[in-house]
């Protein structure tokens, strides 16, 4: 049976735009017979998908005036195992290293916005989000041409996203950032820009759809560029805002937001005097991230071997605690062009192990470790692969974790390819990550939308454990595979003929699926790390583009 699934939403849109046959959507359970859902019950289906549908992209133009091809507002939907990714005809931009998109409760794109105006899905602007922002920097980075392609606000990760404040998508809150360019204001920073104040936007439903509301500053100071995380409170419809400080202050604000505003901020002044930290600048270059279940935040900068700030956090009161410090992982080897980029930061859907990276490298924390410090590994080295568009790099940046429960990392340059750790759950190298392994329609710049955990505090889990794991029952094979060693300890060579295979799955005896990854177009073979798997004979399966499979027996030693 064929599973294709997008969104009625953008299904709307691209018939709308009486596009012809915009997308070509892989079969992608092609070779499955039925389905058993293995972790959540039928109802969570429509339940707190906000970040079931991505949508980033930038330099996007109209259908049929491209003269690259190359740009595009990329949708990655993640309603099927493999995720459907699909080239949208909405054009411009959804910023660069900030990216904002969410879709509604039940999974479908909602809105994005590029940091200059709010957008609905089907790329009209939202009434009332026509101008987010005012002054210099705006008035130099926001202009409306006939396309919109390089519109985007400048800003850094985390800096701006959208909170659901109930469960009827009635209404949302837009918070944003804003900033100016240091030289065009009286401070002295070392980052080329400073923040000035927090802004949130009211986006409530009406009769003839969503309207915006004028925004409220809510927090009016300095404070980091970027790096907020919002976290659910233990009271309903409730969030917690956490806005890291400046680059030469100690204050992280704690905002409490309620469907009526703010109800109250906490302060939590840091004390660095036991750290490295003590007397430097945080440069708030990398990205921060929250532990799922809400009790452990993460403040990760490369610069200047700043390192990694960890915190306990407690949902029912908003504050911060047990300060401990994570030297940089290339402290003792650091190159400041490779060591100070990246900076992405994302956490395991168990909560147990934190991944941070540099330009070129992934490392490994156990947050259960005794010493945290310590437990590090190196997961990986960047490979060198280069995008064949524009023959640039596909070095790491940042990292978001999925509604599949895998971890997905973006690049530093504006690419088509997107790095997996596809179990972030498992110790080490067992985590399985696969470099330049997500491929996207278009090229787009930086940044993925940032989500935080939807379904904390709710009966559904942080991730969709059933994206991963189905029954199936192969068909007559129409490919030929060829699997070596076999039988197998520590990995598997898996090469093929007569077919172009796109997609690797792994299934045990009893049908179940227990791995599944992209294979890089024009690959002469794939392999396959072995280690965290039980001794016992699986299938594996290769599946081309066009649906054809092939499978063969493997048994692991």
């Amino acid at each position: 049976m064929g599973r294709n699934i997008v969104s009625n939403r953008m299904r709307g849109v691209l018939n709308t735009l009486c596009l012809e046959k915009p997308w070509k959507l892989l079969s992608v359970f092609s070779v499955f017979i039925f389905f058993i859902p293995l972790a959540i019950p039928t109802s969570a289906q429509a339940q707190y998908k906000y970040d079931y549908e991505w949508l980033f992209g930038y330099n996007a133009y109209p259908d049929g005036i491209n003269p690259y091809k190359y740009f595009a507002i990329n949708l990655v939907s993640f309603h099927s195992n493999p995720p459907d990714t699909i080239r949208t005809p909405l054009h411009g931009s959804t910023g660069t290293s900030a990216t904002v998109s969410i879709a509604d409760s039940e999974g479908e794109v909602l809105f994005y916005s590029n940091g200059c105006r709010l957008f609905n899905a089907d790329g009209s602007m939202v009434e009332g989000g026509e101008v987010l922002l005012s002054g210099p920097t705006y008035n130099e980075f926001c202009y409306i041409d006939e396309n919109l392609r390089y519109e985007r606000y400048p800003s850094w990760i985390q800096s701006r996203f959208i909170l659901p404040m109930d469960s009827k998508d009635s209404l949302f809150f837009f918070l944003f950032q804003r900033s100016e360019w240091t030289h065009n204001t009286d401070f002295d920073s070392p980052y080329p820009l400073v923040n000035f104040d927090l802004h949130l936007g009211w986006i409530e439903l009406a009769e003839d759809g969503y309207i915006m509301e004028s925004s409220q500053i809510i927090l009016d100071q300095m404070f980091a560029i970027g790096n907020m995380q919002a976290v659910p409170s233990e009271n309903e419809n409730h969030w917690w805002v956490i806005v890291p400080p400046a680059v030469e202050l100690n204050n992280f604000e704690v905002i409490h937001l309620g469907p009526m505003g703010v109800d109250t901020i906490v302060t939590f002044f840091a004390d660095y005097s036991e750290t490295p930290l003590e007397g430097k600048w945080i440069m708030s270059n990398g990205s921060a991230a929250m532990s799922p279940t809400g009790d452990r935040f993460i403040w990760w900068d490369p610069s200047d071997t700043t390192g990694t700030v960890v915190l306990d956090f407690d949902r029912t009161s908003g504050q911060l605690s047990n300060l401990r410090h994570l030297p940089h992982p290339e402290r003792d080897n650091y190159v400041p062009s490779l060591s100070t980029g990246g900076g992405g930061a994302a956490i395991s859907p168990n909560g147990r192990f934190l991944y941070i990276n540099t330009r070129n490298n992934l490392y490994q924390y156990d947050l259960e470790a005794g010493d945290i410090a310590e437990s590090k590994v190196h997961i990986a080295e960047y490979d060198g692969f280069r995008d064949p568009s524009f023959n640039l790099e596909t070095s790491f940046f940042m990292q978001q974790l999925a509604p599949d429960c895998r971890i997905y990392m973006s690049s530093t340059n504006a690419v088509s390819y997107l790095h997996v750790i596809n179990h972030p759950n498992r110790k080490g190298k067992a985590c399985d990550f696969q470099q330049h392994s997500f491929k996207l329609p278009g090229n787009h710049q930086f940044g993925l939308p940032y989500h935080p955990n939807y379904r904390l505090g709710t009966d559904y889990p942080v991730c969709d454990s059933t994206l991963t794991s189905t029954w199936f029952v192969p068909e007559e094979p129409e490919g030929q595979l060829h699997l070596y060693p076999n039988p197998a300890r520590e990995y598997a060579v898996v090469g093929w003929t007569d077919m172009s295979p796109v997609e690797i799955a792994l299934y045990d005896m009893s049908g179940r699926e227990v791995y599944s990854n992209r294979i890089q177009p024009g690959s002469p073979e794939y392999y396959l790390d072995l280690s965290g798997f039980s001794a016992g004979v699986y299938v594996v399966r290769l599946r081309d583009r066009e649906g054809n499979v092939a499978v063969e027996r493997l048994a692991i030693l």
